[in-house]
């Protein structure tokens, strides 16, 4: 029906409605597919409104629930850590394993995490020589592609 390119927090994801019946649609982000419902929000401005998403997984059927509010985007965003050191999500996935722990040293190359993005393991290489500063995620955690991970010094 139409696809948009969308700026969350710094990133941007592709956006293709599939489907719309009535206040509801059916969308794909990057590959993950979600129910949207849109509806105003309680006493907001003509250009204000919430959009809820619902996501289950074929895997493990668990619904998954999330609230964005589109008139929110005057707040500022929290901006991730950035620089030269940040090892960031290559697509979106779940994290399945971190290899490292702060303090470690690792050599470019090394696998540091693991994670599954499309019904894949995928192994998340350190892009060059130093010590892991900080770990910004948990193992099973959704990660958004380009969002950091964590930090080598």
């Amino acid at each position: 029906m139409g696809q948009y390119t969308v700026n969350v927090n710094g990133n941007d994801y592709v956006v293709t409605v599939k489907s719309v019946d009535g206040n509801m649609a059916l969308v794909d982000v990057d590959g993950w597919e979600f129910e949207v419902n849109i509806h105003d929000a309680a006493g907001g401005n003509p250009g204000s409104s919430t959009i809820s998403t619902s996501q289950e997984s074929k895997k493990e059927k668990k619904k998954r629930t999330s609230s964005i509010d589109a008139g929110a985007a005057d707040a500022p965003a929290t901006a991730g850590p950035t620089g030269p050191g940040v090892v960031a999500a290559h697509l979106p996935g779940l994290i399945r394993e971190i290899l490292v722990e702060p303090g470690d040293s690792v050599n470019k190359g090394d696998v540091i995490c693991k994670m599954e993005a499309m019904k894949m393991e995928n192994d998340v290489l350190a892009h060059m020589d130093g010590t892991v500063k900080e770990i910004l995620v948990k193992v099973q955690e959704n990660v958004m592609e380009n969002q950091a991970i964590m930090v080598l010094e």
